[in-house]
């Protein structure tokens, strides 16, 4: 998913900081090596955290999703794949070809299914309104 690249984007943005600072703090405060090594790990959380809501942040409002529903669909992806795995291990107790056929219907229809909600997860999340 593309919600995954601002983790990406963060670390880009959060190595530089946190190695310059750390350069900065070794060589400009003089300060011990544990708190060199401190500050540099503390500067590449501040530089990533905000870095990685601002690019999902923006993701999320181009799909036209909120955060609490991507994760809501994010957390119903994850049980689809545990139950697609049980289909695929229900191919074990087929008895006959009638069976082998519609199992491998049902399991390539769901496959097909959580791609796509993968894919494109704002089409597939509804939002009911009352007015």
């Amino acid at each position: 998913m593309r919600y995954n690249i601002s983790r990406l984007f963060g670390v880009i943005v959060g190595v530089p900081v946190a190695i310059v600072s750390w350069l900065i703090s070794v060589f400009g405060f003089d300060l011990s090596f544990i708190i060199d090594g401190l500050i540099g790990i503390g500067m590449f959380f501040v530089s990533y955290f905000p870095t990685q809501r601002l690019t999902s942040k923006k993701y999320l409002t181009e799909i036209g999703l909120s955060r609490r529903d991507y994760y809501y669909v994010r957390n119903h992806l994850k049980q689809t794949q545990g139950k697609i795995r049980t289909i695929l291990k229900s191919f074990i107790n087929v008895r006959s070809i009638q069976d082998f056929r519609q199992i491998n219907d049902i399991y390539r229809i769901s496959k097909s299914i959580h791609f796509a909600v993968k894919q494109r997860p704002a089409m597939f999340f509804k939002v009911e309104s009352f007015f």
